[in-house]
């Protein structure tokens, strides 16, 4: 085993831990965002689209019995005429309000279920998020002492010398006190 570590790039280690703060930033962006759809999600189901779809129903039925009640009267008015042409506008209200209470039907159930099916899956997002939270920033402070350590034992090494050079002869001497030394001689 060597007696040193062949360090040769801390800018690399560097530029990961750059990257890998960056990804923390965005993965916890994105899953926060998860969360807050699935919030929203939650509060349009029981409130916006509820009262969208009751208000639209009610539209409907009011639309349906007024072609309930014209149809009636042209009965009355004309026992034997044709009325085939409103009794399929009724019909076709009768079709469209059908369809809007099953979706208002459909909707009771996915509120009814949300918790179940969904909450679940929220709650897998939040424990990957504080996983990414604490775990990975653990990896960030442990490149960090890396980094530092890694920079002293280089600064520490380059002030040693290279490895491979002689050391001087007078270890109390500066080297450039030698320059001088051989200047005047």
């Amino acid at each position: 085993m060597a007696d040193r570590a062949n360090v040769k790039s801390i800018a690399s280690i560097e530029s990961f831990r750059s990257s890998l703060i960056v990804y923390i930033e965005k993965s916890c962006a994105v899953l926060d965002g998860v969360s807050d759809e699935a919030k929203q999600l939650r509060m349009w189901l029981q409130n916006t689209r509820t009262q969208q779809l009751k208000t639209l129903l009610k539209k409907q039925r009011r639309k349906l019995e007024t072609l309930q009640q014209e149809l009636f009267s042209d009965q009355l008015a004309e026992p034997n005429g044709s009325h085939t042409v409103k009794e399929m506008a009724v019909r076709k209200k009768k079709e469209e309000t059908l369809a809007i209470e099953q979706k208002l039907h459909k909707l009771y159930h996915w509120i009814k279920v949300y918790d179940s099916e969904v909450i679940p899956m929220v709650k897998q997002v939040d424990k990957l998020r504080d996983i990414i939270d604490s775990d990975l920033a653990k990896g960030v402070i442990f490149l960090n002492k890396v980094i530092t350590t890694l920079q002293d034992y280089a600064e520490m090494t380059a002030e040693l010398g290279n490895p491979g050079s002689e050391p001087p002869a007078d270890p109390d001497s500066h080297p450039a006190e030698k320059e001088q030394q051989t200047d005047e001689g």
